[in-house]
Formats: structure tokens, C-alpha cells, sequence
């Protein structure tokens, strides 16, 4: 038997490594972040498309000249910024492949679900105090 099995290192199946945890939980935070700054209105599908979509613009043209940079840029602000957050922490985790660095459809709408499904619960236990 091998010691990292044995001292519980090795992650299950499509479990996050321990390793990755707070990377994958910073992520989900900027995710949730920019929905609601910036599609506080929208479906949740439709939040996660449109945060996809400007990843994935973003990362295909400034980001290029960004990527090498630890803090972001003075010049940029607003969705610019908050993407630049986004792509930095997802190139952190193992989703990140080698050629894009933008999240996927399915990991942004995972990060936006788990506050949607929070928030669901939070509002039946207060229900159920009242």
C-alpha cells in the first residue's frame, strides 16, 4: 500500500485535490462576484454564458500581454479587472489547460449554482423560524 493512500493525500474520483481547494474556492468567489455585479438580472445560464463569453474575448486579446503579470495592470478597471482576477486564479487550478486559461461553461455555472443553492437553504431556515 502506498503511504499517500494511507494518510487519505489522494483525492476520489472527480474530487478536488486538497491541494487545489482554495485555489478552485477563490475562483468560485470572483465567479459569483462578477455575476453580481454584472448580470444581476440575468438567469443563471445566462450569467454563466455571458461570464464565459467575456473570458474567453478577454483572454484571447489583452490578456495575452497580461498574462506575465502578478498584480493586475494600473490602466485597467472594472470587467477587465474582475476578469483578470478570474483567469489568474482558474490558471491556479487543474482545469486549466496549457492553451486557455478561461474557465468552462460548466465549471462557471457549478460556482454560480452553489450560491443559488446557499442561498435556497438560507432563506428555508429562515422560514422556518419565522
Amino acid at each position: 500500500m502506498r503511504l499517500d493512500v494511507c494518510l487519505g493525500l489522494v483525492p476520489g474520483r472527480r474530487r478536488t485535490p486538497w491541494w487545489e481547494s482554495e485555489s478552485c474556492a477563490e475562483r468560485d468567489q470572483i465567479v459569483r462576484g462578477i455575476a453580481a455585479k454584472y448580470c444581476a438580472g440575468m438567469r443563471t445560464t445566462h450569467a454563466a454564458r455571458w461570464i464565459v463569453g467575456q473570458a474567453f474575448i478577454y483572454e484571447t486579446g489583452e490578456y495575452r500581454f497580461h498574462r506575465k503579470l502578478t498584480p493586475p495592470p494600473a490602466a485597467i478597471e472594472g470587467t477587465v479587472r474582475d476578469l483578470f482576477r478570474l483567469l489568474k486564479a482558474h490558471g491556479r487550478t487543474r482545469g486549466a489547460s496549457r492553451k486557455a486559461s478561461s474557465p468552462s461553461y460548466a465549471t462557471i455555472l457549478r460556482a454560480l449554482k452553489k450560491i443559488m443553492k446557499s442561498l435556497f437553504l438560507r432563506n428555508i431556515v429562515h422560514d422556518k423560524k419565522a
